[in-house]
This record gives structure tokens, C-alpha cells and sequence, in this order.
């Protein structure tokens, strides 16, 4: 599919990706995280990932993807006042998440040991 060559089109393909997630959209800096990053991550690709790779997983803080999904942010109109401390805050919650998502979900520790210890009829 080609692009138009109107003013409006990006000049790279960094630019279009930009442009691409920040037409995602969302209402709320959380949310417009949280609707941009499936796009660029499956589930089982962002367990490997954390914001600064800790804890023997990569850094997702010095890929491109960051300054795609930060730029995307910046384009929102709800969100075009973040700073990258509050946009790190954001993708911090998302990865976070990304071990329960996809029917992986964990249990709580103490909700098993309740199930374990209630009686049986």
C-alpha cells in the first residue's frame, strides 16, 4: 500500500511508526500505554523485557521501540504533556503485567493456600 505524498506523511519509517501508535490513542497516559505496546510486543516477547534489565532481562529503555512509543505519546493531544519519567512510570506498570496477561495469569500465594486448606465436602 503506498502512501500519499502529502505534507502531512512521515519521512522516515521511524516518523511512521511514531505515527502509527499515537493514532492508538487513549484517554489517560496508562491507557494509551497499555493500548500502544500490543502492538509492538507480544506477551511472550515483553516477559523478556523490563525498562532498565534488571533481574536478568533485557532493557527496554535503550531499544528504539522506547523513543517510537515515547514520540507516540508526545503526538496524543491527552497525552502531549508527558515527560519521560512519568512515560517510564507507565511502561514500568505495562511490563510488569506482562507475566499475567494472555491467560498466564499467577495466583496469589495466599489465595492457594486458602483453596488448599478449605474443607472438603
Amino acid at each position: 500500500m503506498r502512501r500519499s505524498s502529502g505534507s502531512q506523511s512521515p519521512s522516515s519509517a521511524s516518523e511512521y511508526r511514531v505515527a502509527m501508535v499515537g493514532d492508538i490513542g487513549g484517554t489517560s497516559l496508562d491507557d494509551a500505554t497499555r493500548r500502544m505496546m500490543p502492538y509492538l510486543l507480544s506477551n511472550d516477547l515483553a516477559v523478556q523485557f523490563n525498562l532498565h534489565g534488571r533481574h536478568s532481562k533485557r532493557k527496554f529503555r535503550e531499544m528504539r521501540l522506547y523513543d517510537v512509543i515515547y514520540g507516540g505519546l508526545k503526538k496524543n493531544a491527552l497525552t502531549q504533556e508527558t515527560n519521560h519519567k512519568d512515560a517510564e512510570k507507565a511502561l514500568s506498570k505495562w511490563f510488569t503485567g506482562a507475566r499475567d496477561r494472555g491467560g498466564k495469569r499467577v495466583r496469589p500465594q495466599t489465595q492457594l493456600l486458602q483453596l488448599d486448606d478449605a474443607p472438603t465436602q
